[in-house]
């Protein structure tokens, strides 16, 4: 079998307090390991109140449209199979999308079918790894890093939005 390398893994988690200071954190890791200066925040703009699987959408396809940042070879996404759907239904580059959901971690695995009208539709296979793989441990700290970026950006929107 083929092995797998992935260069550029791309981790994404949102961030918000019932819908408000939204921020959608991208965190990069190169080679396996934390790129910070290429990590990215998308402050949310078209979402009004709680919809975690609408500001994923929208940061994901804000991130399309910055070709010049790289493509990532791998996209991780903090949670189930919902967010895992809402980024297949706005990700058209060429790389493979997977979450990873919580107690117990596991990883969700999205398998496309098309439908006789055309449409595609998905049906999701989830891996429980054990807790000592590298590959679960790498994309934990992935997720882990996201979501430290992603509070912290929500912090800071929510702290300067009382001084407003």
């Amino acid at each position: 079998p083929k092995s797998l390398h992935f260069d550029r893994i791309e981790g994404y988690d949102v961030s918000n307090t019932q819908g408000t200071n939204a921020s959608v954190a991208m965190v990069t890791f190169i080679d396996g390991q934390p790129a910070p200066q290429e990590y990215r925040l998308f402050n949310i703009r078209t979402i009004e109140g709680p919809n975690d699987y609408g500001m994923m959408k929208e940061a994901l396809e804000r991130r399309q449209n910055n070709p010049d940042w790289g493509q990532p070879d791998l996209l991780v996404i903090d949670g189930g199979k919902g967010q895992l759907r809402a980024a297949l239904s706005v990700w058209h580059w060429a790389c493979p999308v997977i979450s990873i959901a919580k107690d117990p971690d596991r990883l969700v695995f999205a398998h496309p079918e098309t439908t006789k009208s055309g449409k595609v539709s998905y049906t999701y296979t989830l891996l429980k790894l054990n807790e000592t793989e590298p590959v679960l441990q790498l994309i934990q700290h992935i997720r882990d890093e996201a979501h430290r970026f992603s509070k912290k950006q929500h912090s800071l929107r929510r702290t300067k939005s009382l001084f407003q």
